[in-house]
Parts: C-alpha cells; sequence; structure tokens
C-alpha cells in the first residue's frame, strides 16, 4: 500500500525480524546485523523521529540523515548501510507531505522522484541493496498524484513507465490496475492533453490485460 503510514514503516524497520517482503527489499541480515550498534539505535531514533513531524523539513533531515549514513558506510562503517527500505521510508515521507505543503517553492514529488533517480542509479553501478522495488515506483507514482502541479500527469505517467520498464527484469515488481488508474485519473486534471492521454493509457491496459491473458 503506496499510502502506509509512517509510523507503520518505522514498526517493521526497528523489528528485529525481516518482513516478509520480497528478496530485493532488502539485504537479508542488515538490519538485524547492526541492531546492537547503539549508535546507529541512535541515528534510528533520530531518523524515525524527523519522519513523524510530516513535514517538509522532517522529510528533508531524514533525507539528510540518510546521506550522512552512506557517507559512514562509504568510509568504512559497514554497519551505516542503508537499505532500499530506509529510501523508501524517506520517499513516503515526501509523499504525506504534497496535500498539506504550502511552500510552493518545494515539491515533495519532486524530491520523491529524485530518490528515485538515486537508487536506479546506484543499481546500476551495482549496489544491489538499493534496487528499486514494487513500493518504491508506487509511493513516487502516487505522490505525483497528489501533487498539484502542472506537469504533475506526465510525470505520474512516466513514473508508469518507469515501472513498467523496470517489471520486465524484475518479476517482484508488478504493474497494479490501481497504478494504471491513478496515471489515468491524474489527466483530467489537463483539459487540453488529458482526455486524449487517458484515452490513449485506457487502452494500452486493456491491451496489456489482454496480451497476459494470451501468455
Amino acid at each position: 500500500d503506496p499510502n502506509i503510514s509512517s509510523d507503520d514503516l518505522s514498526q517493521i524497520f526497528d523489528s528485529h525480524e525481516l518482513p516478509q517482503r520480497s528478496n530485493n527489499d532488502y539485504c537479508h541480515g542488515e538490519i538485524k546485523q547492526s541492531s546492537t550498534n547503539p549508535i546507529l539505535k541512535s541515528y534510528k531514533k533520530m531518523f524515525h523521529a524527523h519522519l513523524k513531524k510530516r513535514t517538509t523539513n522532517g522529510a528533508e533531515a531524514a533525507a539528510a540523515l540518510l546521506h550522512e549514513m552512506e557517507d559512514k558506510y562509504a568510509s568504512g562503517e559497514n554497519d551505516y548501510r542503508p537499505d532500499i527500505y530506509m529510501f523508501n521510508t524517506v520517499m513516503n515521507a515526501w509523499q504525506q507531505c504534497e496535500l498539506s505543503n504550502t511552500d510552493k517553492s518545494i515539491s515533495p514529488s519532486k524530491k520523491a522522484e529524485d530518490l528515485l533517480d538515486y537508487v536506479c542509479k546506484k543499481r546500476e553501478e551495482g549496489v544491489e541493496c538499493l534496487g528499486p522495488n514494487d513500493l518504491t515506483f508506487s509511493i513516487c507514482l502516487h505522490s505525483w498524484c497528489k501533487s498539484s502541479r502542472r506537469d504533475a500527469p506526465k510525470h505520474a505517467e512516466n513514473i508508469l513507465r518507469r515501472k513498467i520498464e523496470s517489471s520486465k527484469e524484475n518479476c517482484d515488481i508488478v504493474v497494479s490496475s490501481m497504478d494504471w488508474n491513478s496515471a489515468i485519473a491524474k489527466w483530467r486534471e489537463d483539459p487540453t492533453l488529458g482526455p486524449d492521454r487517458a484515452r490513449k493509457l485506457f487502452i494500452e491496459m486493456n491491451q496489456r490485460y489482454i496480451d497476459s491473458r494470451d501468455e
């Protein structure tokens, strides 16, 4: 569920057992191995404290802390290696800020997409633990569907396209009817391009469904 709360994500991350999710979501043992590090526990507490603010400042602070952990890992402190789950958590924090954000100089959805771009680049560089998963794309897509920016429909469709391409390489990434319908519905906000783009997306969705039944 792309609308999962920060509290729910925090509870999963803080548990010592890995939740039953795709193998691509985690570096197996990462959380459990590092859970005895008292400094890392403090980092995790600060991380979730920022997220619970449900503000752009909180999301920005959590993102900065995440990159600080990356720097520590790069310097040889292995306990601080972040995984895709932590990035998903920050992306979700940005999504939750979208409707309440009053600072027009900040686009929470663009911040979420920047993180998607970042983990995709890391995956291309061979960092398996940061490979985007199903939830990564869904959070970003549905964040854009909440955005009031004029170009939000184009961004939403672009994320949908990226998820479709990624699903061809990763069977754990599944493009759901909710993903399609969200992108289609978002085009209603564009009176010029919207009707045509929504119609074409619907036709494409229907054709892909037919093709999948014939496979």
